[in-house]
């Protein structure tokens, strides 16, 4: 190690890959050598973990956000729906030439007649 510093992601004498970690360390004249492993597996669960419930959490925002879009289109179809229903039914087209039909049955036998 002749007294570097450093970080590895090396393999240890299990045959695992390890994060270690070296420095030299002096004691009163004696030198020596800090070793600190952590297999990589351990190391990166926490992140491995975070990445998994971000995405989780994108896929249920995602579920949602279409659920929502899907509502809206419902909402939107089925008031239109109505709007247009209740327009029909208000002006009644058979039913406005209805008053008219004496008329007609007393000037000739014409159906010629305007309806306004």
């Amino acid at each position: 190690m002749s007294g570097e510093v450093g970080v590895a992601e090396v393999t240890n004498y299990l045959g695992e890959p390890v994060l270690s970690a070296y420095a030299p360390v002096d004691i009163l004249g004696m030198k020596w050598a800090l070793l600190a492993e952590i297999t990589r597996g351990e190391a990166y669960q926490a992140s491995a973990e975070m990445a998994e419930t971000a995405s989780q959490a994108a896929a249920s925002l995602i579920a949602w956000n279409t659920g929502l879009a899907v509502i809206a289109t419902i909402v939107v179809i089925a008031v239109s729906s109505s709007r247009t229903r209740q327009q029909l039914t208000r002006r009644r087209p058979i039913g406005m030439g209805a008053p008219l039909v004496p008329a007609i049955r007393v000037h000739s036998h014409s159906l010629a007649r305007r309806v306004s």
